[in-house]
């Protein structure tokens, strides 16, 4: 049985309204899909269901990425344990395709500091307590193109750019030096974008 409930308010942006479903929900895991995302199956949530038994775990499968240009399954379905364990400690799973435990959020909600990368906080603080398990399947279609990918706007990117470096310093304990070649890869995606679809 399956049940809707809404809220039309004023919000302080992406996450607050994220916080704010949180607050509304009533289930043991969490699951968030944004404007223009969708499961990928009419089956997803029925064959996922059996599988979340644990509520100090985070369960995750692969999101079916959208360009205009290309398509693409993140990350490949079929990996060993061995691929999977290295995958997860160097990567984030596409936040639409993560089942988050109720009792997570009871004390962890989003972060409104971060506009832009909220969502790759939550995800990497949730890392450092609870164990990933990886689903094996495709949970999600994921139309890239939303606040956190978009590479139109230099402004945005550089408020990604220095929200990423302060995430890198925070969980990864990176060098400033570090820290600022891996958040200029938004610049690089701009150009990139610039050239390609402009």
């Amino acid at each position: 049985l399956f049940r809707s409930k809404y809220l039309i308010e004023k919000d302080a942006g992406i996450y607050d309204a994220m916080n704010k479903g949180i607050k509304l929900s009533s289930g043991d895991y969490i699951i968030f899909l944004n404007s223009g995302d969708i499961f990928y199956s009419p089956n997803v949530l029925e064959n996922v269901f059996p599988l979340l038994i644990d509520d100090n775990t985070v369960y995750y499968g692969s999101a079916y990425m959208e360009s205009a240009q290309s398509s693409w399954v993140f990350p490949p379905v079929g990996m060993s344990k061995n691929e999977e364990k290295r995958w997860i400690e160097l990567n984030e799973p596409n936040h639409q395709s993560m089942f988050f435990p109720k009792k997570y959020y009871k004390f962890n909600n989003y972060n409104l500091s971060f506009k832009y990368l909220g969502d790759t906080f939550f995800k990497l603080k949730a890392k450092e307590v609870c164990n990933f398990v990886n689903l094996q399947s495709v949970i999600c279609q994921f139309q890239l193109g939303g606040v956190s990918n978009s590479y139109s706007s230099l402004f945005i990117l550089f408020i990604q750019s220095k929200e990423r470096m302060q995430i890198q310093q925070i969980f990864y304990k990176n060098t400033k030096i570090k820290s600022s070649l891996i958040s200029s890869k938004y610049f690089f995606k701009y150009i990139y974008f610039q050239i390609n679809y402009i």
